[in-house]
């Protein structure tokens, strides 16, 4: 752990009681459905890696999720002063794309370290036509390094607003699939050369892909 560092619980809870109240209050117009939270870890460093549709994915997957994560976002959102404030607020904090960003690498890891929870979205952008991608590098950069479980997870029905496909408000029906935890025994064994990071990658990935089949036959 870097020192000096110290963990806190992420964001402020002013702004997270309140973007509680306003997903919930949105979400009472359709349906939320959450599945295997309980696989979430209660203590110690996890990843939570979700797949990425919808600007609704951040806030919704940080409140039904039963430890406040802190999450790994886009710089361009933190480009509005407002939305800085917002975003930080609820914990989370930027990453450049398209580069390795060491600052922010560097502070998810030290979370991690603190046995915190850091939410990181493996493909790193939302997807532009719903179906999954590969992952980047990062994931598996930041597992090797601080040795974390990665939990898996699938949000459902967020496509159908504020997404690449259907921009704008609209009523949506969610569905959230939690998997078991990803070890990864071996591979953090193994030097973190870049195929092993990638490995990791492709086997969240994987997983994820294993949680929307199972999704689908729910329905």
């Amino acid at each position: 752990m870097s020192k000096g560092y110290q963990a806190s619980t992420a964001g402020h809870n002013f702004t997270y009681n309140l973007t509680k109240q306003l997903v919930l209050a949105y979400h009472r117009l359709g349906k939320v459905r959450a599945f295997g939270v309980e696989n979430i870890p209660q203590n110690g460093r996890v990843i939570l890696a979700p797949n990425h549709v919808s600007h609704l994915d951040p806030p919704i997957l940080s409140i039904y999720s039963p430890r406040r994560p802190h999450v790994v976002a886009k710089s361009e959102l933190f480009s509005n002063a407002l939305l800085n404030k917002w975003f930080r607020g609820l914990g989370a904090f930027p990453i450049v794309r398209g580069k390795a960003d060491r600052k922010a690498i560097r502070h998810a890891m030290n979370l991690l370290e603190a046995e915190e929870v850091v939410l990181i979205f493996p493909e790193g952008t939302r997807s532009k036509n719903g179906e999954l991608g590969e992952a980047e590098i990062g994931l598996g950069m930041i597992a090797h390094a601080t040795k974390s479980p990665i939990v898996p997870m699938f949000v459902k029905g967020t496509e159908q607003a504020f997404s690449p496909q259907r921009p704008g408000f609209r009523r949506v029906h969610v569905e959230i699939h939690v998997g078991a935890p990803l070890l990864f025994q071996r591979e953090y064994s193994l030097r973190g050369d870049r195929a092993t990071l990638e490995s990791i990658g492709a086997q969240t990935m994987a997983a994820i892909a294993a949680l929307r089949e199972k999704s689908n036959l729910k329905n």
